[in-house]
């Protein structure tokens, strides 16, 4: 037999179980704070994330578009060898650090025979239009220095800053302080690809 005591405690209960169901009960503030505090730290570790890996995009990207115009430069002079235009020596690629662009140009005839200048020069130098035939880089990036180098085939033999006998040059793409890409070029005309 029930006591008058366990009575009121089971009606008690029953009040409460019908103001507040179980089927309606949520969570409370602690559990909510914690589980936005973990949802923000996780958000912010990916945003953070993000953001790095797209500047380790635009700085690759960027390495691979100047090879391409290195390559470019490279196959334009041997291609040079089979034509009969008589003014063109070469073509190059101009790497300037102040406008953040690199560029292929014709490396015409300054005398009556080639090679010409062996540099981008405004009389001896035609810059070559077009999207394939130049890069922009990003706002974030910029060039270590500038660097001509030319392509006079047909062998191509390849002249860095004028001189015949450069030893390879490292063209550097640099994002920030930490994060850069290099470009090596030698006398071969053997383009290596490095990063930091």
């Amino acid at each position: 037999m029930p006591t008058l005591g366990y009575l009121a405690f089971k009606r008690i209960k029953s009040d409460s179980d019908r103001i507040y169901p179980k089927s309606l009960a949520g969570f409370t503030l602690i559990e909510m704070l914690i589980t936005i505090s973990i949802i923000s730290i996780l958000l912010s570790s990916m945003v953070s994330s993000s953001s790095l890996g797209r500047r380790e995009f635009i700085l690759t990207s960027s390495q691979q578009q100047l090879r391409a115009i290195i390559s470019r430069a490279k196959s334009l002079s041997l291609s040079t060898a089979l034509s009969t235009l008589g003014t063109i020596c070469g073509y190059g690629v101009r790497i300037d650090k102040d406008s953040k662009t690199a560029f292929i140009f014709r490396d015409l005839k300054t005398s009556a025979n080639c090679p010409g200048d062996n540099v981008y020069s405004a009389g001896g130098s035609e810059k070559l239009g077009g999207s394939l035939n130049e890069i922009k880089l990003d706002n974030s990036l910029s060039f270590s220095g500038n660097t001509d180098v030319v392509f006079i085939p047909p062998d191509p033999t390849t002249i860095i800053n004028g001189d015949p006998n450069s030893p390879p040059v490292e063209i550097v793409i640099k994002a920030g302080d930490n994060n850069i890409r290099k470009i090596i070029l030698n006398s071969a005309g053997l383009i290596d690809l490095t990063s930091k």
